[in-house]
């Protein structure tokens, strides 16, 4: 049991590192999703409100995890969507 104590004790800025990657990754995946979902009135300050985290940090996150801001990714998807529906009617 001691070892897996030192163990633990001299990994632990691995390990906080791997949580943050973690939760960051969650955060980013949450926006993405609240933005195929609600695109056409989608808010960064809704979605920080309802992520309880600060819209800065937000956008941050999406930036560092998809290279496009959160506004960039509501353009992309309006303008892919009308598309997508075009080809369904094909």
């Amino acid at each position: 049991m001691g070892l897996i104590f030192l163990h633990i004790i001299e990994n632990m800025d691995t390990i906080s590192q791997d949580s943050l990657l973690n939760e960051n990754d969650l955060i980013a995946k949450n926006a993405l999703d609240y933005i195929n979902t609600y695109y056409k009135n989608a808010s960064l300050n809704e979605l920080a409100k309802n992520m309880r985290q600060s819209s800065s940090n937000i956008c941050n996150i999406i930036k560092k995890a998809t290279g496009y801001t959160f506004f960039d990714l509501l353009q992309k998807k309006e303008y892919f969507k009308p598309l997508n529906s075009s080809r369904k009617l094909i």
